[in-house]
């Protein structure tokens, strides 16, 4: 993977990662699921609108922070109850995962590529949860086995679908092995995991948005150790400074999630108290946030 795949990654993991946090903060200040699923499929709707007329690449990230937002706050409605539910949550979420790869190229234009890959991150986390609450570790793992070999079996048949399992896979395999590290161990494991990143998802075959999503995970996963021993702020400066001192890129790469993370859940915390008053305010300072961050990820 060449720099500027990598920075691609990094900028597509980035605006996951600011765009989930902004789901989280309008799942606080807007409690009604009803209430913020048409608020946030009303403000998606006029920031494509705008998108289309203007063209600025302001409008675009504004758009496609949107669409992330509102197929995030949907698909918290989608889980099924009961003490069989994990199956059909599952088949809720294959079939919003579908239907987003049929709708979006109709009505979301050059958006349609980005939309569908934010929709992948969203499905595989919320697979690896759902298995992870409904089953014991090992039954997990079994599982998580299965979707990865259904990935390389499907994968010409359903791209997406292929891809959004074997991201699943590698959501659970990564949160059952940090589970199993002691935590002052985690931030060393992590770094000496990252070297065997690109070798390993070459060997197996899988493609760039499998390996991409398995470095947003992996910066995920650093922004939860150092964030484990150390203020939001603390932990982004040191993430930064990781970013800085490490010779090897993906780490770096890494590094630069992990320091993001942090970071938005910094300036989260500073606003709280102030979106408990007038959360839409708050939530305007936030997307000024992922502009000025985002703005250091150029396409």
């Amino acid at each position: 993977m060449d720099a500027s795949e990598l920075a691609r990654a990094v900028r597509r993991a980035v605006q996951f990662t600011i765009a989930t946090k902004i789901a989280a903060l309008l799942a606080v200040n807007v409690p009604s699921l009803s209430g913020r699923s048409v608020l946030a499929v009303g403000v998606s709707a006029i920031l494509v609108a705008v998108r289309d007329q203007t063209r600025l690449p302001s409008s675009s990230v504004a758009a496609d922070l949107s669409l992330t937002v509102t197929s995030s706050t949907l698909i918290q409605g989608i889980a099924a109850s009961g003490a069989d539910s994990l199956p059909l949550t599952v088949a809720h979420l294959c079939v919003v995962l579908e239907a987003g790869g049929v709708v979006a190229p109709l009505l979301l234009g050059h958006l349609a590529d980005s939309f569908t890959g934010n929709v992948q991150y969203l499905f595989a986390n919320a697979v690896a949860a759902a298995l992870l609450q409904a089953v014991s570790p090992v039954v997990a793992l079994a599982v998580a086995a299965g979707m990865a070999a259904l990935s390389t079996m499907g994968g010409r048949a359903d791209p997406a679908l292929s891809s959004g399992l074997a991201m699943a896979s590698t959501s659970v395999v990564k949160t059952m092995l940090l589970q199993s590290i002691p935590p002052g161990l985690q931030l060393p494991s992590i770094a000496a995991l990252t070297c065997f990143f690109r070798p390993l998802y070459r060997s197996l075959g899988l493609g760039e948005p499998i390996y991409n999503f398995a470095l947003y995970q992996a910066g995920e996963a650093l922004q939860g150790a150092v964030e484990a021993a150390l203020s939001p702020f603390v932990a982004a400066a040191l993430a930064a400074t990781l970013c800085l001192v490490s010779p090897i890129p993906a780490f770096r790469a890494i590094a630069q999630i992990a320091a993001v993370g942090s970071a938005t859940d910094w300036v989260v915390g500073g606003i709280q108290e102030a979106a408990d008053a007038d959360p839409f305010p708050s939530l305007l300072s936030i997307l000024v946030f992922a502009k000025v961050i985002l703005a250091a990820f150029p396409v």
